[in-house]
């Protein structure tokens, strides 16, 4: 019996499960072991300081912090953009603009990026979906024009433009570590920074940040274990995808409910805590995982690319080739996103819905976006049985 594949999984090793069962119970991690996960991000991402705060919306704020931006101050944004960088934009004051994107790559429009920098303090671009967008032309771009970049790259860790590692071409790169990311400690969030300027600023905005409060971490990890539990194959397979099947039988709405993404609101004025010890110790082991795991997803990101190419009504993502990405999902726009994802979902594929935003005056693209499974418990076996679903689904 062939056994659905989830959308979603937690990659743990054997050695990453053992320390986090050990740190879940009574294990403590080594002292400075968020120190040395910091110090290792920043030699990996050809940084010169990368500092590990308890979420990827506390790193893009203390980002903007450190641009020392004025109340009001205009921030462009990509007009298809996460609801998250646009909530911690608007709850720091500051004034959300946004400029148009590709369609085909989900990243900003770089013809068309010049003109939307007038009067603005700062541009944060995004990397969405592992894909790296052509920052080197925008980071060119925003020189011209005097204006800092901060890069989000969240979901494109690990990725590089030519040898050079997103998220160091701006002023500041952020990262979100949250399950589910390329590299992963169960929540936090990394800011680095390659300047040593925009550094010695990082140090002295981050000198006085809380310090974890590691029983606090022992818990996450206690309720995230279960969460790693249920992404398996088998763990899904036994308690996640009948359920689902069940909801969309009987209550669709309830399903996509189920689908969406709690917007918690964002206070600046909170006080910020550095990441856990606990977390650095499993971002330890993460980042020495990090480039044989995205190797991996690259290898199914073109498989599945090469198989549902061609397919009537399915427009698939041509990112910047110059770039070494690292498919944290594969994207597809089409025009019944909803029905379609309901189709693989009963085929035994499970996609998730776009759960990024349009903004500003209309939409980016007309077309629904979903994300096809990419994820390294998957096999080329998984891959093709994917393609198939999906080319039948579509038919």
């Amino acid at each position: 019996m062939r056994l659905p594949i989830p959308r979603h999984h937690i990659a743990l090793d054997r050695d990453e499960l053992r320390l986090g069962v050990g740190l879940a119970g009574r294990g403590r991690a080594p002292p400075g072991s968020r120190a040395a996960f910091e110090i290792a991000v920043a030699r990996a991402f050809g940084a010169e300081r990368a500092v590990a705060v308890e979420s990827g919306r506390t790193a893009l704020c203390l980002a903007l912090q450190a641009l020392d931006l004025a109340a009001g101050a205009v921030v462009v944004l990509p007009q298809y953009c996460f609801f998250s960088v646009v909530g911690v934009v608007e709850a720091m004051g500051l004034t959300p603009r946004f400029a148009p994107v590709d369609a085909d790559t989900f990243t900003l429009d770089v013809v068309a990026l010049a003109g939307a920098l007038d009067g603005a303090a700062c541009l944060v671009i995004v990397h969405p979906f592992g894909q790296a967008a052509s920052v080197d032309r925008i980071a060119a771009i925003c020189a011209e024009a005097d204006v800092p970049l901060v890069e989000d790259a969240s979901q494109s860790t690990g990725a590089s433009l030519e040898g050079k590692s997103v998220g160091s071409f701006g002023a500041y790169g952020v990262f979100s570590l949250v399950s589910g990311k390329n590299l992963q400690t169960f929540g936090g969030g990394l800011v680095v920074a390659a300047d040593p300027a925009r550094a010695a600023r990082l140090d002295v905005l981050t000198r006085g940040l809380q310090e974890a409060d590691e029983d606090r971490a022992r818990q996450l990890l206690r309720s995230s274990l279960p969460r790693w539990l249920l992404a398996t194959r088998v763990g899904f397979a036994v308690a996640g995808w009948p359920g689902f099947v069940l909801i969309d039988a009987l209550a669709p709405a309830r399903l996509d409910q189920l689908f969406h993404e709690e917007r918690r609101s964002f206070d600046p004025n909170e006080r910020i805590r550095r990441l856990s010890d606990a977390q650095g110790a499993l971002g330890l082991l993460g980042l020495e995982r990090l480039d044989l795991r995205n190797s991996r997803r690259r290898h199914s990101a073109q498989r599945l690319l090469d198989g549902l190419g061609g397919v009537p009504g399915l427009a698939l993502q041509h990112p910047d080739p110059r770039a070494s990405h690292t498919w944290n999902a594969v994207p597809v726009r089409v025009a019944d996103g909803d029905g379609l994802a309901r189709r693989l979902l009963r085929a035994g594929v499970d996609v998730r819905k776009d759960y990024m935003d349009h903004y500003g005056a209309g939409r980016a693209f007309s077309e629904d976006v979903i994300y096809v499974p990419n994820h390294t418990a998957m096999t080329e076996a998984d891959i093709d049985r994917v393609i198939a679903a999906v080319r039948a689904a579509i038919a």
